[in-house]
């Protein structure tokens, strides 16, 4: 004869040793609300306390999205602790040199104990503490937005820019796009006429003997 199927549903309880496992770690919990049952503090949902149900859940959009902001928002914390101002200068303007001689943000650690070697008198550098996550940090999500800002600043003061718009993959599969701007500052700058015009003054050289002048000031 054939055997039985048992169709009688075997209830799940909550087990608290997921919470040390590596994929529950940082929103996994007991619910409080509903004895047995697992909740999701990122989602503030209640979930069935199955395994395979609970990695379900961590796969899903809205909990991969959560877990990325709480990410970010935790790394924020861990940066933005009260310290010497001279020290938080030091570090943004390190990260700037970084940025403007195009070096690669891993050859952070590298400067900075340098840095530390020879600053025997300054307390903001020797206090400074700078590696590549937190370079990248603090270039993207703090010194990009106030450049940004700056740029779109300066260009409504300015009547003419020519913009170079490009896409590109890194060697990480990355998609990039990149756009280039280019105007001319002459806010409180000399030109290149009044500039020339003032060395060949300040050298004592006749301006009556040039019998043209010309300059592509663009």
């Amino acid at each position: 004869m054939p055997k039985e199927v048992d169709n009688k549903y075997r209830a799940q309880n909550y087990r608290r040793e997921w919470e040390k496992e590596r994929w529950a770690q940082g929103w996994l919990s007991a619910s409080k609300n509903h004895a047995g049952k697992a909740y999701c503090f990122l989602c503030d949902k209640h979930l069935v306390p199955g395994k395979s149900e609970l990695m379900g859940h961590r796969n899903t959009s809205l909990h991969v999205q959560r877990a990325k902001t709480g990410q970010q928002n935790q790394l924020l914390s861990s940066f933005a602790v009260t310290r010497d101002s001279t020290t938080v200068k030091a570090e943004l303007n390190v990260v700037v040199l970084i940025a403007r001689k195009n070096i690669s943000l891993n050859f952070l650690d590298s400067l900075v104990t340098t840095l530390h070697g020879i600053a025997d008198y300054s307390k903001g550098i020797r206090e400074m503490i700078c590696n590549p996550t937190k370079g990248t940090y603090l270039l993207t999500e703090c010194l990009s937005q106030y450049a940004h800002e700056k740029l779109v600043q300066d260009l409504k003061l300015f009547n003419e820019c020519s913009i170079l718009c490009d896409k590109a993959t890194d060697i990480t599969m990355n998609k990039v796009f990149c756009v280039n701007v280019r105007f001319l500052n002459t806010n409180n700058e000399p030109t290149i006429h009044d500039s020339t015009i003032l060395f060949l003054w300040k050298k004592g050289m006749p301006l009556d003997c040039i019998s043209g002048r010309y300059f592509e000031e663009r």
